[in-house]
């Protein structure tokens, strides 16, 4: 199903270890052309790969 707007979807927990189910969810909503923006708690490798996935624009709190 698409979305009516345009708005991208926030992700909190991106680039997370536990389960990661931020990872999953944002390449599930990338699959399904939504834009995403990613919250990490620091660019290393695992924010990386998320940016590998698609356009994601990262949001650091570092």
């Amino acid at each position: 199903m698409k979305s009516t707007h345009d708005s991208p979807i926030l992700v909190t927990g991106a680039a997370g270890d536990v389960g990661a189910i931020g990872r999953n969810l944002t390449a599930l909503l990338l699959a399904k052309g939504q834009k995403v923006r990613a919250l990490v708690r620091r660019e290393d490798e695992r924010a990386k790969a998320l940016c590998q996935l698609g356009t994601v624009r990262l949001c650091s709190v570092s």
